[in-house]
């Protein structure tokens, strides 16, 4: 980690853009479910935007030792990834009836002590933590009066969603968006359909998104003093979308060190990209796996709370070749993991925030550590603060 070095990157949208796509029950209107620019995407636009500037250090062999985290919508370019701005996890809520989304986890603490000292299977030490945290919930909300406002029923997951603070709370980030629609093109013919339109969600033009860039010395200290740099990213390129404007900024590694409160014992990590390990094909992490850091920590996954996958695949516009499909758990899954070899120091906490993982390419398999007290979970908050800091934003 001596010579690693940590740029943050924030994005400003110069044209619409359209991130990633699923198509939507509809089936002619392509929506995004979460407006996160993925970590591989970011990755690749930059690298070929620095090779068109004619940067000597970006090769094969210094691209694939630059590690890119996703970007995360942002109300200010000021706030810093992790601190405040980050993703929920399996076991964070918001309400649906508020219509500024505030989120609060159920609490991670008693899962791990369920886990370690009494014995439990992981699934009923989840389910007892869920339950006990929506009755204690209802019973607060009946309390100061505000059980429409926080309906249990109407409590949904927030997993993968990109969140950031607000005075003492997290709420879901909003970006504004909007549909573009077109006709569908028969290439054979070389003209239109007769009433077909397909439509592609973006993300407005003046969007900000915000992340870091760790790389070693020699790419570095050419991209250090670039203040602007020109992107294309994301789908519809040809038709003007996708067009960014990126500066960097130099950041210090001792900045996200209080990030890392690991001691020994078992702890919980949040993934806060797609996670996945090789084993023929890349797959999903599962029970049984080992993770080892560039520095030669390994961890073994005892538990995996959180049973959401997706499938990334792509096409790589700095080789000019397809991307294999890698099928990964989903951000925002919290894994239990124990020490098998190594020693757990800041110096592997910050291997895991920024994915130098043995085996992982740029983009993926980044997780932040969380420990056992109760403020350990950034997520969580006693639920009258919680609710009275609400009621209060309300008004």
């Amino acid at each position: 980690m001596t010579n690693i070095k940590l740029l943050k990157v924030d994005l400003i949208t110069t044209s619409p853009l359209v991130i990633g796509v699923r198509e939507s029950e509809r089936g002619t209107l392509y929506i995004s479910p979460k407006q996160i620019i993925p970590g591989v995407s970011f990755h690749g636009a930059l690298m070929k935007a620095l090779s068109d500037l004619g940067i000597k250090s970006v090769n094969e062999e210094n691209a694939l030792k630059t590690f890119t985290t996703p970007l995360y919508p942002t109300s200010n370019t000021s706030k810093y990834l992790f601190k405040d701005i980050n993703v929920a996890h399996v076991l964070s809520f918001y309400g649906k009836g508020l219509k500024q989304k505030y989120v609060i986890s159920c609490g991670l603490r008693r899962i791990l002590e369920d886990f370690v000292n009494r014995g439990y299977d992981l699934l009923t030490c989840i389910s007892n933590t869920i339950r006990n945290f929506m009755s204690e919930l209802e019973e607060k909300a009946i309390k100061y009066g505000v059980n429409l406002l926080f309906n249990v029923a109407d409590m949904k997951s927030a997993q993968g969603l990109p969140i950031e603070k607000v005075d003492s709370l997290w709420c879901i980030t909003s970006v504004k968006k909007g549909i573009y629609i077109e006709n569908v093109v028969d290439r054979a013919r070389g003209s239109v359909y007769v009433g077909t339109l397909y439509g592609y969600e973006y993300v407005e033009s003046g969007s900000m998104f915000t992340g870091y860039i760790a790389c070693y010395d020699g790419l570095y200290d050419e991209v250090k003093d670039l203040r602007d740099i020109e992107v294309s990213i994301g789908k519809g390129r040809g038709r003007g979308f996708g067009k960014a404007r990126v500066r960097v900024s130099e950041l210090s590694i001792s900045e996200l060190r209080d990030l890392c409160p690991i001691r020994e014992g078992l702890f919980i990590v949040k993934s806060l990209a797609p996670t996945f390990t090789v084993d023929v094909l890349p797959r999903p992490i599962i029970v049984g796996d080992v993770i080892e850091t560039l520095s030669g920590l390994k961890l073994k996954v005892l538990g995996v709370i959180g049973s959401n996958t997706e499938v990334y695949s792509g096409w790589s516009r700095l080789y000019h070749t397809p991307k294999i499909s890698i099928e990964c758990n989903s951000p925002g899954t919290l894994f239990i993991m124990d020490v098998e070899d190594g020693v757990v120091d800041e110096c592997a906490c910050m291997e895991l925030l920024l994915g130098l993982i043995r085996g992982n390419i740029p983009g993926f398999n980044m997780f932040q550590p969380i420990t056992w007290s109760v403020h350990e979970d950034p997520l969580y908050m006693d639920l009258d603060e919680f609710i009275k800091s609400v009621v209060i934003r309300f008004g």
